[in-house]
Protein backbone atom coordinates (compact mmCIF):
# COMPACT_ATOMS: atom_id res chain seq x y z
CA UNK A 1 0.00 0.00 0.00
CA UNK A 2 1.06 3.47 -0.59
CA UNK A 3 2.33 5.36 1.99
CA UNK A 4 0.13 9.08 2.12
CA UNK A 5 2.20 12.15 2.02
CA UNK A 6 2.74 13.91 5.75
CA UNK A 7 0.87 17.06 4.67
CA UNK A 8 -1.97 15.08 3.29
CA UNK A 9 -2.19 13.14 6.81
CA UNK A 10 -2.17 16.19 8.51
CA UNK A 11 -5.35 17.58 6.71
CA UNK A 12 -7.39 14.71 7.12
CA UNK A 13 -6.69 14.51 11.02
CA UNK A 14 -7.75 18.30 11.17
CA UNK A 15 -10.69 18.37 8.62
CA UNK A 16 -11.93 15.28 11.04
CA UNK A 17 -11.37 17.13 14.39
CA UNK A 18 -13.14 20.04 13.13
CA UNK A 19 -16.02 18.28 12.11
CA UNK A 20 -16.87 16.37 15.65
CA UNK A 21 -19.10 17.60 17.88
CA UNK A 22 -18.03 18.58 20.90
CA UNK A 23 -19.11 16.92 24.26
CA UNK A 24 -21.70 18.49 26.39
CA UNK A 25 -20.22 20.15 29.91
CA UNK A 26 -22.91 20.25 32.77
CA UNK A 27 -23.10 22.41 36.31
CA UNK A 28 -23.95 20.19 38.90
CA UNK A 29 -27.24 20.60 39.83
CA UNK A 30 -28.03 18.66 43.15
CA UNK A 31 -31.83 19.20 43.12
CA UNK A 32 -31.56 17.00 39.67
CA UNK A 33 -29.43 14.66 41.21
CA UNK A 34 -31.59 14.16 44.02
CA UNK A 35 -34.86 15.62 43.42
CA UNK A 36 -36.81 17.73 46.17
CA UNK A 37 -39.22 14.74 47.19
CA UNK A 38 -36.08 12.71 47.72
CA UNK A 39 -34.42 15.16 49.79
CA UNK A 40 -37.46 15.60 52.32
CA UNK A 41 -37.43 11.95 52.35
CA UNK A 42 -33.74 12.02 53.48
CA UNK A 43 -34.77 15.00 55.99
CA UNK A 44 -37.69 13.31 57.55
CA UNK A 45 -35.86 9.56 57.95
CA UNK A 46 -32.73 11.67 59.76
CA UNK A 47 -35.43 13.55 61.71
CA UNK A 48 -37.33 10.11 62.84
CA UNK A 49 -34.29 7.73 63.29
CA UNK A 50 -31.11 9.25 64.21
CA UNK A 51 -29.27 8.19 67.20
CA UNK A 52 -27.81 11.77 67.69
CA UNK A 53 -30.26 14.57 69.12
CA UNK A 54 -28.04 17.20 67.45
CA UNK A 55 -28.04 15.85 63.33
CA UNK A 56 -32.10 15.17 64.09
CA UNK A 57 -32.30 19.10 64.92
CA UNK A 58 -30.38 19.70 61.93
CA UNK A 59 -32.61 17.46 59.86
CA UNK A 60 -35.54 19.39 61.45
CA UNK A 61 -34.67 22.29 60.69
CA UNK A 62 -35.01 21.98 57.10
CA UNK A 63 -37.81 19.81 57.09
CA UNK A 64 -41.37 21.29 56.18
CA UNK A 65 -43.37 18.16 56.27
CA UNK A 66 -45.89 18.69 58.63
CA UNK A 67 -46.54 14.87 59.40
CA UNK A 68 -43.15 14.31 60.11
CA UNK A 69 -42.90 17.43 62.49
CA UNK A 70 -46.00 16.61 64.01
CA UNK A 71 -44.12 13.27 65.08
CA UNK A 72 -41.44 14.66 65.67
CA UNK A 73 -42.38 17.49 68.10
CA UNK A 74 -45.06 14.60 69.94
CA UNK A 75 -42.43 12.08 70.50
CA UNK A 76 -38.72 12.82 69.77
CA UNK A 77 -36.81 12.26 73.65
CA UNK A 78 -34.75 15.65 73.38
CA UNK A 79 -36.43 18.52 73.86
CA UNK A 80 -34.51 20.93 72.08
CA UNK A 81 -35.19 18.85 68.84
CA UNK A 82 -39.19 18.82 69.65
CA UNK A 83 -38.84 22.44 70.02
CA UNK A 84 -37.32 23.17 66.65
CA UNK A 85 -40.39 21.16 64.96
CA UNK A 86 -42.86 23.06 67.17
CA UNK A 87 -40.91 26.62 65.51
CA UNK A 88 -41.93 25.07 62.32
CA UNK A 89 -45.46 23.64 63.22
CA UNK A 90 -48.34 25.34 61.84
CA UNK A 91 -51.29 22.84 62.87
CA UNK A 92 -52.92 23.85 65.86
CA UNK A 93 -54.44 20.41 67.17
CA UNK A 94 -50.06 19.45 67.12
CA UNK A 95 -49.50 22.75 69.01
CA UNK A 96 -52.29 22.32 71.46
CA UNK A 97 -51.24 18.50 72.48
CA UNK A 98 -48.08 19.94 73.00
CA UNK A 99 -48.91 22.89 75.31
CA UNK A 100 -51.11 20.21 77.42
CA UNK A 101 -48.78 17.69 77.32
CA UNK A 102 -45.30 18.23 76.87
CA UNK A 103 -43.01 16.97 80.21
CA UNK A 104 -40.51 20.21 79.03
CA UNK A 105 -42.11 23.29 80.47
CA UNK A 106 -39.96 25.61 77.98
CA UNK A 107 -41.10 23.08 75.22
CA UNK A 108 -45.31 23.72 76.21
CA UNK A 109 -44.18 27.74 76.45
CA UNK A 110 -43.20 27.99 72.80
CA UNK A 111 -46.09 25.79 71.76
CA UNK A 112 -48.28 28.21 73.95
CA UNK A 113 -46.40 31.69 72.26
CA UNK A 114 -47.66 30.00 68.59
CA UNK A 115 -51.25 28.47 69.57
CA UNK A 116 -54.31 30.07 68.76
CA UNK A 117 -56.99 28.12 69.71
CA UNK A 118 -58.62 29.64 72.79
CA UNK A 119 -60.04 26.27 74.71
CA UNK A 120 -56.13 25.01 74.44
CA UNK A 121 -55.07 28.37 76.47
CA UNK A 122 -57.85 27.91 78.43
CA UNK A 123 -56.62 24.77 79.59
CA UNK A 124 -53.26 25.45 80.09
CA UNK A 125 -54.22 28.61 81.90
CA UNK A 126 -56.17 26.76 84.76
CA UNK A 127 -54.45 23.20 84.58
CA UNK A 128 -50.37 23.56 83.80
CA UNK A 129 -48.30 22.60 86.70
CA UNK A 130 -46.08 25.35 86.19
CA UNK A 131 -46.67 29.00 86.86
CA UNK A 132 -44.86 30.88 83.65
CA UNK A 133 -46.79 28.46 81.72
CA UNK A 134 -50.32 29.17 83.15
CA UNK A 135 -49.07 32.89 83.24
CA UNK A 136 -48.22 33.05 79.14
CA UNK A 137 -51.54 31.30 78.24
CA UNK A 138 -53.75 33.74 80.84
CA UNK A 139 -52.30 36.71 78.53
CA UNK A 140 -53.12 34.94 75.09
CA UNK A 141 -56.69 34.72 76.16
CA UNK A 142 -60.23 36.45 76.33
CA UNK A 143 -62.26 34.11 78.72
CA UNK A 144 -62.93 35.79 81.29
CA UNK A 145 -64.41 33.07 83.53
CA UNK A 146 -61.27 31.22 83.10
CA UNK A 147 -59.42 34.65 84.32
CA UNK A 148 -61.74 34.76 87.45
CA UNK A 149 -61.20 31.64 88.30
CA UNK A 150 -57.20 32.18 88.19
CA UNK A 151 -57.79 35.81 90.06
CA UNK A 152 -59.70 33.90 92.81
CA UNK A 153 -58.21 30.19 92.78
CA UNK A 154 -54.85 29.83 91.52
CA UNK A 155 -52.20 28.90 93.61
CA UNK A 156 -49.50 30.62 92.48
CA UNK A 157 -49.43 34.64 93.71
CA UNK A 158 -48.04 36.30 90.63
CA UNK A 159 -50.68 34.01 88.72
CA UNK A 160 -53.42 35.52 90.52
CA UNK A 161 -51.76 39.21 90.78
CA UNK A 162 -51.77 38.89 86.98
CA UNK A 163 -55.09 37.81 86.70
CA UNK A 164 -56.31 40.75 88.52
CA UNK A 165 -54.88 43.06 86.15
CA UNK A 166 -56.56 41.53 83.19
CA UNK A 167 -59.93 41.42 85.16
CA UNK A 168 -62.47 43.63 84.58
CA UNK A 169 -65.49 41.94 86.36
CA UNK A 170 -65.83 44.26 89.42
CA UNK A 171 -67.97 41.37 91.74
CA UNK A 172 -65.02 38.93 91.38
CA UNK A 173 -62.00 42.03 92.11
CA UNK A 174 -63.77 42.73 95.31
CA UNK A 175 -64.00 38.94 96.32
CA UNK A 176 -60.27 39.25 95.87
CA UNK A 177 -59.46 42.44 97.75
CA UNK A 178 -61.38 41.17 100.60
CA UNK A 179 -60.42 37.07 100.29
CA UNK A 180 -57.15 36.81 98.95
CA UNK A 181 -53.86 35.85 101.49
CA UNK A 182 -51.59 38.03 100.04
CA UNK A 183 -51.90 42.02 100.27
CA UNK A 184 -50.29 43.44 97.53
CA UNK A 185 -52.77 41.24 95.16
CA UNK A 186 -55.87 42.84 97.46
CA UNK A 187 -54.60 46.60 97.12
CA UNK A 188 -54.11 45.63 93.05
CA UNK A 189 -57.90 44.45 93.51
CA UNK A 190 -58.69 47.52 95.87
CA UNK A 191 -57.57 49.89 92.92
CA UNK A 192 -59.73 48.60 90.46
CA UNK A 193 -63.17 48.62 91.93
CA UNK A 194 -65.61 51.60 92.93
CA UNK A 195 -67.90 49.98 95.13
CA UNK A 196 -68.37 51.68 98.34
CA UNK A 197 -69.27 48.77 100.35
CA UNK A 198 -66.45 46.49 99.40
CA UNK A 199 -63.94 49.40 99.82
CA UNK A 200 -65.84 50.77 103.22
CA UNK A 201 -64.89 46.67 104.70
CA UNK A 202 -61.28 46.78 103.89
CA UNK A 203 -61.42 50.19 104.99
CA UNK A 204 -62.56 48.76 108.81
CA UNK A 205 -61.64 44.82 108.26
CA UNK A 206 -58.11 44.26 106.30
CA UNK A 207 -55.23 43.10 108.53
CA UNK A 208 -52.83 45.00 106.27
CA UNK A 209 -52.53 48.87 106.87
CA UNK A 210 -51.20 49.78 103.58
CA UNK A 211 -54.58 48.17 102.04
CA UNK A 212 -56.51 49.96 105.00
CA UNK A 213 -54.72 52.98 103.84
CA UNK A 214 -55.79 52.40 100.15
CA UNK A 215 -59.38 52.23 101.09
CA UNK A 216 -59.28 55.11 102.88
CA UNK A 217 -58.25 56.84 100.25
CA UNK A 218 -60.90 55.73 98.00
CA UNK A 219 -63.41 56.03 100.66
CA UNK A 220 -66.37 58.76 100.29
CA UNK A 221 -68.09 57.51 103.10
CA UNK A 222 -68.33 60.22 105.94
CA UNK A 223 -69.09 57.47 108.33
CA UNK A 224 -66.83 55.29 107.62
CA UNK A 225 -64.35 57.58 107.60
CA UNK A 226 -65.64 58.76 111.39
CA UNK A 227 -64.81 54.93 112.81
CA UNK A 228 -61.25 54.32 111.26
CA UNK A 229 -59.98 58.24 112.21
CA UNK A 230 -61.37 57.35 115.75
CA UNK A 231 -60.74 53.67 115.95
CA UNK A 232 -58.03 52.18 113.38
CA UNK A 233 -55.09 50.92 115.64
CA UNK A 234 -52.73 52.38 113.01
CA UNK A 235 -51.76 55.65 113.70
CA UNK A 236 -51.09 56.32 109.48
CA UNK A 237 -54.01 54.97 108.75
CA UNK A 238 -55.98 56.99 111.10
CA UNK A 239 -54.09 60.32 110.22
CA UNK A 240 -55.16 58.96 106.62
CA UNK A 241 -58.78 59.04 107.61
CA UNK A 242 -58.76 62.24 109.75
CA UNK A 243 -57.57 64.15 106.53
CA UNK A 244 -61.21 63.70 104.64
CA UNK A 245 -63.74 63.74 108.19
CA UNK A 246 -65.51 66.84 107.56
CA UNK A 247 -67.15 66.40 110.96
CA UNK A 248 -66.51 69.12 113.59
CA UNK A 249 -67.33 67.14 116.10
CA UNK A 250 -65.52 63.99 115.18
CA UNK A 251 -62.16 66.21 114.42
CA UNK A 252 -62.83 67.61 118.14
CA UNK A 253 -62.77 64.28 119.58
CA UNK A 254 -59.36 63.50 117.93
CA UNK A 255 -57.64 66.35 118.46
CA UNK A 256 -58.39 65.93 122.33
CA UNK A 257 -57.76 62.28 122.76
CA UNK A 258 -55.69 60.53 119.66
CA UNK A 259 -53.07 58.77 121.63
CA UNK A 260 -51.00 59.87 118.36
CA UNK A 261 -49.40 63.61 118.56
CA UNK A 262 -49.49 63.77 114.56
CA UNK A 263 -53.26 62.53 114.33
CA UNK A 264 -54.25 65.39 116.80
CA UNK A 265 -52.14 67.96 114.80
CA UNK A 266 -53.85 66.88 111.76
CA UNK A 267 -57.36 67.00 113.47
CA UNK A 268 -56.38 70.60 115.05
CA UNK A 269 -55.38 72.25 111.22
CA UNK A 270 -58.65 70.81 110.24
CA UNK A 271 -60.89 72.36 112.67
CA UNK A 272 -59.25 76.20 112.35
Amino acid sequence: MKKLPIYLLCLLVLGSCMNAKPNKIYAYNPDEELGVEANEAVLSKVALDDKSAEIRLMAVDQLSNQSVLATVALNDRDANVRMAAVRRLSKESILAAVALNDKNQEVRKLAVERLDNENALCSVAMQDKDADVRKLALRRITNESVIASAALNDRSDDVRKLAVELLSNESVLGQVALQDRDADIRRKALRKISNESVIATAALQDKDQEVRKLAVEKLSNQSTLATVALQDRNADVRRQAVRKVTNPSVLSNIAINDTNEEVRKEALRLLQ
